[in-house]
């Protein structure tokens, strides 16, 4: 896999939400996709008002914390 492709909650909802997610896996197919934690923190949010689309998100990507020097650097 060539580069990491990381996720906004934004399009990563919408295509949840069509239940089209596999869509952006076969787009990026060639490359390692991934949500941050703070992108699965605002999608349980969702869970907490009763939507059930952030599981499927949840199963189809990987969360990725940055690294130590990412931290201390943001």
């Amino acid at each position: 896999m060539d580069k990491t492709i990381i996720l906004d909650t934004d399009i990563v909802s919408a295509f949840a939400k069509i239940k089209r997610l596999e869509l952006l896996k076969r787009l990026f197919s060639k490359h390692h996709i991934v949500i941050t934690p703070e992108v699965y923190e605002e999608l349980t949010i969702s869970l907490e008002y009763g939507y059930t689309f952030p599981l499927d998100i949840f199963r189809y990507f990987e969360v990725l914390p940055p690294l130590e020097e990412e931290r201390e650097e943001y």
